[in-house]
């Protein structure tokens, strides 16, 4: 029977032994079966298994809850699709574009970049809004400005005023 020298970890400081590495019928026994040495491999590679596993699934759980979500569309309907946002995104941005005719149409976006510019009634610039938590830019709908719509009222009722005023006549 051969013998070889392999580590012995008692007291801290690794000491050579001679250990025979033949089992009793002849084949060669592995490291971690030897007497002296203070681990189990095989044990070990099944807790590290379970612990990458761990890391994994918290890594992408972790990475999805920290993905902004925000309203989405680009459509004049009132746009409550909500998104998460690629990881790169920092902002929900919600462009404003003033129409006389149509009223408002809003585009809501997820962005990387997003400069707030504020428009007056009446201008036909955008206006741009940011935000930066989950689904903030759900307030601004879709819909024509009050002036708008007093107008186009006081337009409708100046036109049948005068109708009336000329079938009268």
């Amino acid at each position: 029977m051969q013998s070889i020298r392999v580590p012995s970890l008692e007291s801290g400081k690794p000491k050579f032994k001679s250990s025979p590495s033949l089992s009793p019928h002849g084949a060669i026994r592995p490291l971690w079966e030897e007497e002296g040495l203070s681990f189990h491999l095989g044990r070990n590679l099944g807790n590290m298994k379970c612990l990458l596993m761990f890391l994994a699934v918290t890594a992408i759980a972790i990475g999805q809850a920290q993905a902004l979500q925000c309203h989405v569309c680009e459509s004049a309907d009132n746009c409550k699709k909500a998104t998460y946002c690629p990881n790169s995104s920092q902002y929900c941005k919600t462009t404003l574009i003033y129409q006389r005719l149509a009223g408002n149409l809003v585009k809501k976006e997820c962005a990387e970049y997003c400069s707030p510019q504020n428009s007056n009634a009446g201008q036909t610039q955008p206006q741009v809004r940011c935000c930066t938590t989950d689904l903030c830019n759900v307030g601004i709908e879709n819909s024509a400005p009050v002036h708008t719509l007093l107008s186009h009222a006081v337009l409708a009722l100046s036109l049948i005023l005068a109708l009336v005023s000329a079938l009268s006549l």
